[in-house]
C-alpha cells in the first residue's frame, strides 16, 4: 500500500471511537429529538461514502444499508439492526 494512502487509512481507523460516539448520540437521542434520525442518516451516508475510500468495504455497506433503511421508513427496529452492525465494525476494526 502507498505510504500516503496507509497513513490517511490510519488516521481514519483513529476516528473510529468519535464515529461510534456520535452515531450511539444520534441513534439513542431519536425517542426525545425529531431531528435525530436526520443526523444519523446524515452520518450513516457519510460512512457509506469514505469507507470504501479507505477498503473499509462491509463497513461502507452496512452504512449504505442503514441509510437505505431509514429512507425506506422501516420502523427502529429494522434500522436498529444496521445500527448495530455498524457499531459492532467500529469497534471491531
Amino acid at each position: 500500500m502507498d505510504p500516503i494512502m496507509a497513513q490517511l487509512r490510519a488516521r481514519y481507523v483513529a476516528s473510529f471511537p468519535e464515529k461510534r460516539a456520535l452515531l450511539q448520540a444520534a441513534w439513542q437521542a431519536i425517542p426525545t429529538h425529531p431531528g435525530a434520525k436526520m443526523d444519523l442518516r446524515v452520518l450513516c451516508h457519510k460512512l457509506a461514502g469514505s469507507a470504501p475510500m479507505y477498503e473499509f468495504m462491509e463497513l461502507g455497506a452496512a452504512a449504505r444499508e442503514a441509510c437505505n433503511a431509514i429512507d425506506s421508513s422501516y420502523e427502529n427496529a429494522a434500522v436498529a439492526t444496521h445500527i448495530d452492525s455498524i457499531l459492532t465494525i467500529l469497534a471491531r476494526d
